[in-house]
């Protein structure tokens, strides 16, 4: 390649990645277009402590949130995205499912006969999951332990393109921000490319994993950057 590329992720990446991506001639500027704060409450645990039902894990920050995780009684645990699941497991958690999007999931959970779940959620959080289990019969018991605060970044120079990795990080970066008509948008699964659809009409790309190794892959393979 003769001219770098320049890209803006909404969200902080493993520095490694950023570095793999230099080898490319792509320069990465990542920011945390959404800030999270852990909700430290010792009634939460003792809720998390007294609940059998198979937990549900939409994002690795539920897990990071409890300190003595290891202790819940319950070890079953329906998963969003592997990098949660592979948490979850070293967590001790037996993995009973993992899937790339809420929907998807939920619809998992109703063919193995869940009558409830408990869901470690954010605040806010979105619906599709528990729309969908109220329509079949499943109970989902919330509980929040951890927050998300969005956090605009203005962003003053050109670049090509944007990786968005949750409706929360669109809704952060367009308070601010207007998007180029020709910036090419990469988005982690369809629930997120599915809300930039209703903000934008840029073209957008969606990586077929639900992970940030999966989104560069949607890069690379995009502006066919060979990836040896």
């Amino acid at each position: 390649m003769q001219n770098k590329v320049q890209i803006i992720s909404a969200r902080k990446l493993d520095i490694s990645n950023i570095e793999e991506a230099k080898k490319k001639w792509i320069d990465i500027f990542d920011f945390d277009f959404v800030q999270i704060t852990y909700i430290k409450d010792n009634k939460i645990l003792d809720k998390l402590y007294s609940n059998e039902d198979s937990f549900v894990f939409t994002s690795i920050h539920a897990i990071n949130a409890i300190d003595d995780i290891e202790k819940l009684k319950t070890k079953k645990a329906y998963c969003i995205g592997w990098k949660t699941s592979l948490q979850a497991e070293k967590r001790w958690f037996e993995i009973l499912w993992t899937w790339d999007n809420a929907l998807e999931l939920a619809k998992v959970i109703n063919k193995t006969w869940e009558k409830k779940v408990c869901h470690l959620a954010s605040n806010p959080r979105r619906n599709e999951l528990y729309n969908y289990l109220e329509s079949v019969n499943v109970q989902v018991e919330t509980i929040e332990v951890y927050q998300k605060q969005l956090k605009p970044i203005k962003v003053d120079f050109a670049y090509d393109a944007i990786l968005f990795f949750s409706p929360s990080q669109v809704e952060a970066f367009l308070e601010i921000n207007k998007l180029p008509k020709d910036v090419i948008c990469f988005c982690i699964w369809e629930t997120t490319a599915s809300y930039l659809k209703q903000k934008c009409t840029n073209k957008i790309i969606v990586s077929k994993k639900h992970s940030e190794e999966a989104m560069l892959k949607s890069l690379y393979d995009y502006y066919k950057i060979n990836e040896k």
